[in-house]
């Protein structure tokens, strides 16, 4: 299966007349960095990830190599990816996101995946970026309620950029994987579409669709997709899901919206009230947080900067 192979740190840069900036570095694990296949893979992230400029996805800003370790730095998003969420949500016995807010984040995503969809290259020939990890963990929401996708570590592109896919390795997250990407075919956009439609599952379940006592369970049923036993807990969420989720999970990516607008535009009627929803959501479960989050930012102060040092660096999380 796919290991993540980068740790992420938060960091604070300045310059003259107090500026400050918040990034987000990622930096490719030391024991990665003598591995040319996860080199290139992370190399052809930053290229690739690096001109995708769109309201609703993380930018990256900058990318380099310093002492031998690879990092990029993307923009610092205030706010809460939206797996973190729903657990909080649960955790304090929440109603789940009204269907509004669920299908207006969908709505959003599906923005941002339409843009990089349409990428080009140098020479106007398409770049067929495919992004192949739509979770709840890779979906962040802002302290303002903005939806923005990350995480473009593993996507493909037709253009001979793409990251190296091992043999017999699947990439990605099990729980919200397409039948064909379960089972290491060739995907295309209908595949993030696929799995967009089970972050919409999981955000009215507070569930993952697939049940399994093992990850070799839970992959099994993936590459399957949704059966009688699935297909009985889709129907049982509010409307207009069930007819949503019926038609972007089907098996055969024929039957499924055929591309990210006719997905939005499936959904467009029912996200009214939703932008509202979901920026009251997360300022009452986090406002706090956050405010305390932005505070220490604020109270950063440079440091003597070397070419070793160019930022003040803290470690954020680190993701295996």
């Amino acid at each position: 299966m796919y290991k993540r192979q980068a740790e992420i740190f938060s960091a604070v840069s300045f310059g003259t007349g107090g500026f400050r900036r918040s990034f987000v570095i990622k930096r490719l694990r030391p024991e990665m960095a003598s591995n040319p296949v996860a080199v290139s893979q992370f190399i052809d992230e930053a290229n690739l990830a690096s001109t995708l400029v769109h309201p609703n996805i993380v930018p990256v800003f900058d990318f380099g190599q310093i002492g031998g370790e690879y990092f990029l730095a993307q923009e610092y998003i205030v706010g809460r990816d939206l797996a973190r969420l729903t657990r909080r949500m649960l955790n304090r016995a929440e109603p789940a996101l009204p269907v509004s807010a669920i299908l207006f984040i969908a709505h959003e995503i599906l923005n941002g995946l339409e843009y990089a969809y349409g990428k080009r290259d140098d020479d106007g020939s398409p770049l067929g970026i495919v992004h192949r990890d739509v979770t709840p963990d890779n979906i962040m929401i802002s302290e303002r309620g903005e939806v923005k996708l990350l995480d473009f570590g593993i996507m493909t592109s037709t253009q001979g950029q793409n990251p190296q896919t091992d043999v017999n390795v699947v990439k990605g997250s099990v729980d919200f994987m397409s039948p064909e990407q379960s089972r290491g075919r060739p995907v295309d956009q209908r595949a993030d579409l696929f799995s967009l439609g089970l972050v919409i599952y999981f955000c009215g379940a507070r569930d993952t669709l697939y049940k399994g006592e093992t990850l070799y369970d839970r992959l099994t049923k993936s590459a399957t997709g949704p059966g009688p036993e699935e297909l009985a807990r889709i129907a049982s969420l509010p409307e207009p899901l069930p007819a949503i989720l019926s038609k972007v999970l089907a098996v055969d990516p024929d039957e499924r919206y055929e591309t990210a607008a006719v997905f939005r535009a499936a959904i467009t009627p029912y996200i009214v009230g939703g932008a509202v929803a979901v920026a009251e959501i997360i300022e009452k479960l986090y406002g706090d947080d956050l405010q305390l989050e932005q505070d220490r930012f604020a109270a950063a102060f440079p440091r003597p900067r070397t070419r070793e040092n160019p930022t003040d660096i803290g470690k954020l999380s680190s993701k295996s």
